[in-house]
């Protein structure tokens, strides 16, 4: 009898521990699963949620504003009760809400209800975009018929409002908008990285409860090892606790490997922001670079403008004694001598020296030796010949080559370079040609200066004084560049517009040309493959593409 006793005794007691190891695993699970639900740190209580609407400064800490942001929809629903009861409310207070709880809470302090589907999509969406900062969207609401009903205040707008007005500036809404967008990316990563701190914390936390149940349960198991010789109800009975313990740990070790997976996906997605945010900044500070350069270009430009100015008048000065007639007279040579020198002024500060075009042109050399006219010792006529660069790379190639231009000075300087210039009309001069006059006829930064009707008109002049199987090589500007078509093409004020390769390819081919090719690179001068192209892959493609292209193609059997 004693002995039956003593083993009852014993069953009970072990039945107790039983049952409370397995309410603490589940009162252990419910815990886990309150602070997945919440983000919060399991070894702390979740604090209570209030709002402060006192217009003096709160001294709420960010851990605090951080589980108002996880709080959500209650977080709004106690603010929209305290807002009612003092009027207003401050929305730097709000900055660590997310943009659903935000606008929840917008909707419940100013309107005092809960957003409809459709206009809390679209508040979501434009903010997002850009278009609405979180102040803007507060005073959406607040201007609103139901709002101006409410009388709803808002404090600490000035803001916002400035914010408002900058973007009805010209140009100025874009730049807006991303400094937005770049702000909003900035402060999802500072909570992506507060977040994922507070999850580390809470798996530390995990494996140490885990750890605890292991050497609670391993202590089990040495338990009904001792008594493995009782009763076949008591094996029964401990076999299918020790069963049902070992199914909650495997559940929350799944758990576990589960968010320690989703851990590190929310890792890598933050790093991937991260690089994209570094990214855009970089591109931002390169465009800034290349805008502040442009900017003190022109500020020499109209330095070597004024200098050009004086050094002209004071060689027209007349001596005393000369007649009205003779002064008026030298004024209109003046002006036309200024427009010369400040363009010329113009060439040696913005295409470069002498030494840096013959370097960027001799890659065309190969072009022209390939064409029969050439190498029958026919005459390449260069249009726009500006400074005799490219004459003088023909001349030292045993290449005949003539330029022309209308700009006085410059034909004077290749002249004095020994190269072969007259001063006029290019146009005028083809139009006047010989049919089958020139082996070649080559343009160097000309064909946007000339509208579109004149630029037909001279196409089909080349045609026209090309000898057959002669050619044209037309480089330009390449606005598939961004920063040669948004900027660096206006800084010559003759330039019409800028012509995209495919438009003058497409003219040249109406033209009647053959063979049309359009050369960014060094292998496009390859005529034996296919021309690369252009196919960006991304906005950096944009940045990276050749700033100047050229159109090369053939007048055929005959010119006409």
């Amino acid at each position: 009898m004693r002995g039956a006793d003593r083993s009852g005794l014993e069953l009970g007691k072990s039945m107790a521990t039983i049952d409370h190891i397995i309410s603490r695993i589940d009162e252990a699970v419910r815990a886990s699963g309150e602070v997945a639900r919440t983000g919060a740190d399991p070894k702390e209580p979740l604090p209570k949620v209030e709002v402060e609407v006192d217009a003096a400064p709160t001294g709420r800490s960010a851990p605090q504003m951080l589980h108002f942001a996880r709080a959500g929809g209650e977080m709004a629903r106690l603010a929209s009760e305290a807002s009612a009861r003092a009027g207003h409310f401050r929305i730097r207070e709000l900055e660590l809400l997310d943009d659903e709880a935000f606008v929840a809470f917008a909707y419940r302090t100013v309107l005092g209800r809960d957003p409809d589907p459709a206009g809390c999509n679209e508040l979501i969406s434009r903010m997002r975009e850009g278009r609405l900062s979180r102040s803007e969207v507060l005073r959406t609401l607040a201007r609103s018929e139901e709002g101006v009903e409410a009388g709803r205040g808002i404090d600490g707008g000035v803001r916002g409002r400035l914010v408002s007005l900058i973007r009805h500036l010209p140009f100025a809404d874009r730049l807006v908008r991303r400094v937005v967008r770049y702000r909003r990316l900035f402060r999802h990563v500072k909570q992506l990285e507060t977040r994922l701190v507070d999850d580390a914390a809470h798996r530390r936390q995990v494996d140490t409860d885990l750890g605890r149940l292991a050497t609670e349960l391993f202590a089990l198991r040495e338990l009904v090892d001792r008594d493995a010789t009782s009763s076949i109800s008591r094996d029964a009975y401990l076999a299918a606790a020790t069963n049902r313990t070992f199914g909650v740990v495997e559940r929350r070790i799944a758990n576990v490997e589960w968010q320690h997976r989703d851990l590190e996906r929310r890792d890598d997605a933050a790093r991937a922001e991260r690089q994209s945010f570094q990214q855009h900044l970089e591109t931002i500070q390169a465009i800034r670079a290349v805008v502040e350069a442009q900017a003190r270009s022109v500020r020499g430009l109209m330095q070597d403008y004024e200098r050009a100015l004086s050094g002209v008048q004071d060689a027209a000065r007349l001596p005393g004694g000369r007649g009205d007639a003779d002064a008026a007279h030298s004024s209109s040579i003046t002006a036309t001598q200024v427009d010369d020198v400040l363009y010329l002024a113009f060439e040696d500060r913005f295409r470069g020296s002498r030494r840096e075009i013959v370097d960027r042109q001799r890659r065309y050399l190969p072009l022209l030796r390939s064409l029969d006219p050439v190498r029958d010792a026919g005459i390449v006529l260069d249009v726009g010949c500006g400074r005799g660069e490219w004459l003088t790379l023909l001349g030292d190639a045993g290449i005949r080559a003539r330029g022309i231009d209308m700009n006085a000075v410059m034909v004077e300087e290749t002249k004095a370079a020994g190269g072969d210039a007259i001063c006029g009309d290019a146009l005028a001069y083809l139009r006047e040609a010989q049919p089958g006059s020139y082996a070649a006829i080559t343009a160097f930064h000309v064909v946007e200066h000339l509208d579109f009707a004149l630029l037909v008109e001279f196409l089909a002049s080349c045609k026209r004084a090309l000898a057959p199987g002669g050619a044209i090589l037309f480089e330009t500007p390449n606005p598939e560049n961004l920063v040669v078509g948004a900027c660096t093409f206006h800084l010559d004020p003759t330039h019409l517009k800028p012509l995209p390769p495919a438009l003058l390819a497409f003219l040249v081919e109406a033209g009647g040309f053959e063979r049309t090719r359009v050369i960014r690179t060094v292998d496009d001068l390859d005529l034996s493959v296919p021309e690369g192209g252009f196919h960006p892959s991304d906005v950096g493609d944009w940045f990276r593409v050749p700033p100047d292209y050229a159109v090369f193609a053939v007048a055929g059997s005959s010119g006409s």
